[in-house]
């Protein structure tokens, strides 16, 4: 069964293998369907039999006795859909091919490990839902985020019969309900006035990368890529899946270089720029088989990608002397595609204190990339289609109360927000005397003459409560108040009460 011994037969003319021997061959196959339901052997005796948990390798079935269960189950594939981010929150379909190895009497139980917002939450038991104990597929269900804009990291992990725990599985992250727009607070202006609008961004997107080649070993692992963008983006953060020995310290840094790239990152020769760098935290525990795995390491300011452009990527994990490793897939990825960026798999390099430095090693990378949507704000007046502007700000002079709307787009999500401009009119006061209709002309001293006039309202605001009074070479003669109110562009006639004598 190992390859390096022979099968126990009675003979070499006799291809049965004796009851109770010790033997991997032991329930050591699976069933093939193409071959019907239940398999049979040689003489036509039903597999498994016996206490047998599966058919046994060979031709013929006979009651061995198990190997001692030394290898932990192996978790040949996993995922979960939907695999990015979503514009609303909602829940995750976790996926597990599993299966127990040699020895194995069949796997126990598979978890889904999860950490929100770095936290780690209770494990998740899947389901099988096909297959057998030995080779099965396992499902489970991590429920909608409670809030947006949520972390979620994800992995799986499997543990056999007999407590051996398979390698952890890191299977990504992302962040539901990510996008966000703040098209900011109401304002007031009087008619005339303009007002200037300024909506603020807040948005994540995350894309994983898994099934990446094996970067195991001991003491430091670094790794290489490049990012290209499709669409500007702002990097946000990298998930890199590390495990080690339980409580092992562990320091990852991130470098990038300083200039687009058209080729696998040199880095020896590329100038780079440390832009995170610090112990991450371990969240994920297993027991003495299993080990630490991190969370997504933020990069603090973020970094902008401009589109079309291709930036390289280093990062370095340092162990501090304990065994600490960037595993487990299989298989090799190339490139990885999303609507916003491709990953370009490099070249490894080992970490040398300080700054990056060449091994002859291959890499490739084995984790995800976050970033920040940045597409463009989009300003329109509410109800109406036309764009008024594509910048994250605009200036309005609306003459009447006006609402703007504020939209971000990118390849997932949509959303608006919707600020109001409030207009005041001006309140112009303006009233005159507009004729005076007696006297019109003195024909005689010394007699009463009454005064008369017409009032208007010039402004835009009714009138009421002032006085008129008039007056001969300055000297005031006479004053009245004026009770009725005056409608703005309209007229009153009024008589003084006290008559002028020239």
């Amino acid at each position: 069964p190992t390859g390096k011994s022979p099968a126990p037969f009675v003979s070499n003319v006799n291809l049965t293998i004796p009851a109770t021997t010790i033997t991997g061959i032991e329930s050591g196959a699976v069933a093939i369907a193409a071959l019907g339901t239940p398999n049979t052997d040689f003489n036509n005796v039903n597999r498994p039999a016996g206490t047998g948990i599966a058919p046994d390798m060979g031709a013929y079935e006979f009651e061995g006795v198990l190997l001692p269960d030394a290898f932990p189950p192996t978790i040949d594939s996993a995922f979960f859909t939907p695999n990015q981010s979503q514009c609303a929150v909602t829940p995750r379909l976790v996926t597990a091919l599993v299966r127990d190895n040699a020895g194995g009497v069949g796997i126990d139980s598979v978890f889904i490990s999860y950490t929100i917002a770095g936290v780690q939450q209770p494990r998740i038991l899947m389901s099988r839902t096909a297959g057998t104990a030995m080779n099965g597929t396992y499902t489970g269900t991590v429920p909608a985020a409670s809030a947006p804009n949520q972390r979620y990291v994800l992995a799986v992990v499997a543990r056999d019969s007999n407590g051996n725990f398979s390698p952890v599985r890191p299977l990504g992250f992302y962040a539901d309900d990510y996008l966000a727009v703040n098209a900011g607070n109401d304002t007031t202006i009087s008619a005339g006035d303009t007002a200037r609008l300024r909506a603020t961004v807040v948005g994540f997107a995350g894309t994983s990368v898994v099934n990446a080649m094996r970067t195991g070993g001991n003491g430091s692992q670094g790794v290489t890529f490049n990012i290209r963008a499709l669409n500007a983006i702002v990097l946000d953060s990298l998930y890199v899946p590390i495990y080690g020995t339980v409580g092992s310290p562990a320091t990852v840094s991130i470098w990038y270089q300083t200039q687009p790239v058209t080729a696998a990152p040199n880095v020896s020769t590329a100038p780079w720029i440390q832009v995170v760098t610090g112990a991450p935290t371990q969240v994920l525990n297993v027991g003495t088989a299993g080990g630490a795995l991190l969370s997504a390491i933020p990069i603090p300011g973020n970094l902008t990608i401009p589109a079309g452009q291709t930036y390289g990527f280093f990062y370095a994990v340092v162990s501090g002397g304990n065994t600490v490793y960037t595993t487990h897939a299989v298989g090799m990825v190339d490139t990885f595609t999303d609507g916003n960026l491709v990953i370009y798999t490099g070249v490894g390099a080992g970490f040398g204190g300080t700054a990056p430095s060449p091994t002859i090693a291959t890499r490739s990378f084995n984790g995800s990339v976050g970033y920040k949507s940045n597409a463009t704000v989009r300003w329109r007046q509410a109800g109406l289609p036309a764009i008024l502007s594509n910048n994250d700000s605009v200036r309005v002079a609306p003459l009447v109360t006006t609402s703007y709307v504020a939209t971000i787009t990118d390849s997932i999500c949509t959303k608006t927000d919707t600020v109001t401009v409030f207009v005041n009119p001006n309140i112009i006061d303006d009233i005159g005397i507009s004729a005076i209709l007696s006297p019109t002309a003195v024909t005689a001293l010394n007699q009463a003459y009454t005064v008369k006039v017409v009032i208007s309202n010039f402004g835009n605001t009714p009138a009421t409560g002032f006085d008129v009074a008039f007056a001969v070479n300055a000297l005031e003669l006479n004053a009245n108040p004026i009770a009725r109110t005056v409608a703005p562009g309209d007229t009153i006639h009024h008589t003084f009460t006290q008559a002028w004598t020239p």
